[in-house]
């Protein structure tokens, strides 16, 4: 999923990090598709019938009561939430059932969610109701949204390497939560599940964008990413809701340092007089990280080539990040920036890839959230925090208020929670309990640098 959402460069660096895993697949499938067939057909029949008694058997004896149970209930009363016929969610039920006898069933409720997640609406119509725009709301307000970055690889979060001085330098001037955790795995599912209103899949009809719309803000999408990968795709989607989207890259998706959205955070603060939101969606840290930043950020050197160029696009992050937040308090705006999603450990077994395992871990998931002070916010620095509920933050934060927010104190509940809601590559919806304590962090010889001030449009 993440290959057909990518541009073809990106869709290269994909295939060079799985090359290994695609090729002992591509090998087995064509052992198994070229390995001689018994013409026995007693054999055959015999092996049909154990691998179909395998399969069925066990769920045939367990009929009287899997569905039966309160488990059965819920799985149909979530599949209507979602839209969902109840046969669809019956046969969905099924599957699942019988995926604990054959995993690779799993993957069709996967393409089955996927397909739902990819064909909704691109201009969905807004669904909030009662918005109001509080009289203490700001004027401007800038969101930035980073890119695979791990809150353990930056010093900011204690890492032992200097990898955010710019941001240490101002820390005195930012709210950092410590512990927040992104909605997905990749920028595919985890962008929509926190920019958007909803329980199971996201609802575009009630992201942020249309919140602050209602609310009386003009709306910018700013983003260094491809505005089309190979598939019409729901970030685009919600980028097509604001009243002004501006890609820096089409196919070459990633061709330019992030810094190239500099000039345009300026004039579009400058455009209107009228309140602005303004979401900048940044590049980052995804691979190949070589990619993310000029030569002059190329600062770290050890024996782990892969962690040095990871670092190095962290630290392009925190001099960009420092250019930003001045640029906004200098229009007396606000900022906000977080990450869609980490990478995994650099020491576990997929050192910073993608973490697709089922479920992935949770300091995969562990991200970098911090703004500009704000007596709005009633979130403690060290309270756990899940972005799958992004919309109530950015409602505190921005001063908006919407009926489906308010109802059933639903976002006081959210943000007080310490329940973590995420997706795993295959689209299915986790629920784990908050880390209380920070994340471990790696440890690495500390390598302490200062990069001046750069011209990162270059």
């Amino acid at each position: 999923m993440s290959m057909m959402n990518a541009p073809w460069q990106e869709m290269g660096s994909f295939i060079s990090q799985y090359m290994g895993i695609l090729g002992l697949s591509m090998a087995l499938t064509a052992f198994l598709g070229l390995m001689p067939i018994s013409a026995d057909r007693r054999m055959t029949f015999v092996s049909v019938f154990i691998g179909f008694g395998y399969l069925f058997i066990p769920s045939l004896l367990q009929l009287p009561s899997v569905y039966r149970n309160e488990l059965y209930i819920d799985y149909l009363n979530k599949g209507t939430s979602r839209g969902h016929s109840t046969l669809f969610s019956q046969v969905e039920y099924t599957l699942h059932k019988l995926s604990l006898r054959l995993p690779m069933l799993t993957s069709v409720i996967a393409l089955s969610d996927s397909v739902t997640f990819l064909t909704m609406q691109v201009n969905t119509q807004s669904t909030w109701q009662q918005v109001e725009r509080l009289p203490h709301a700001p004027t401007l307000l800038v969101i930035g949204i980073g890119e695979s970055l791990r809150a353990a690889n930056m010093s900011l979060y204690g890492y032992s390497r200097d990898t955010t001085p710019k941001l240490m330098a101002m820390r005195d001037q930012l709210h950092i939560i410590r512990h927040a955790y992104a909605a997905g795995t990749n920028t595919w599912n985890a962008i929509p599940a926190m920019l958007t209103h909803g329980q199971g899949l996201p609802d575009l009809s009630q992201s942020i964008i249309h919140l602050a719309k209602d609310a009386g803000y003009q709306t910018f999408w700013l983003s260094n990413q491809a505005a089309l990968g190979q598939w019409d795709f729901s970030i685009t989607s919600l980028a097509k809701q604001a009243d002004h989207a501006y890609f820096t890259s089409d196919e070459l998706g990633g061709s330019q340092y992030d810094g190239v959205l500099l000039p345009q955070l300026s004039a579009a603060i400058t455009a209107t007089d009228q309140p602005k939101l303004i979401i900048l969606h940044f590049y980052g840290s995804h691979m190949n990280f070589t990619d993310r930043y000029p030569q002059a950020f190329a600062q770290f050197s050890s024996a782990s080539q892969l962690v040095d160029q990871y670092d190095n696009s962290v630290l392009y992050t925190d001099t960009l990040q420092h250019q930003l937040i001045e640029l906004v308090l200098q229009h007396e705006g606000k900022y906000m920036f977080f990450a869609d999603h980490g990478l995994g450990d650099p020491h576990s077994s997929i050192p910073l890839k993608h973490d697709v395992r089922r479920p992935p871990a949770l300091d995969s998931l562990h991200v970098p959230l911090f703004m500009t002070p704000d007596p709005l916010l009633s979130i403690a620095e060290d309270a756990p925090l899940s972005l799958y509920n992004f919309e109530c933050l950015f409602a505190q934060w921005a001063g908006i208020s919407a009926l489906q927010l308010s109802q059933d104190d639903f976002c006081q509940q959210s943000l007080a929670s310490n329940i973590l809601l995420y997706f795993d590559a295959n689209m299915e919806l986790h629920t784990d309990q908050l880390p209380t304590s920070q994340t471990r962090l790696n440890q690495l010889p500390p390598s302490m640098v200062d990069v001046d001030e750069i011209d990162l449009g270059q």
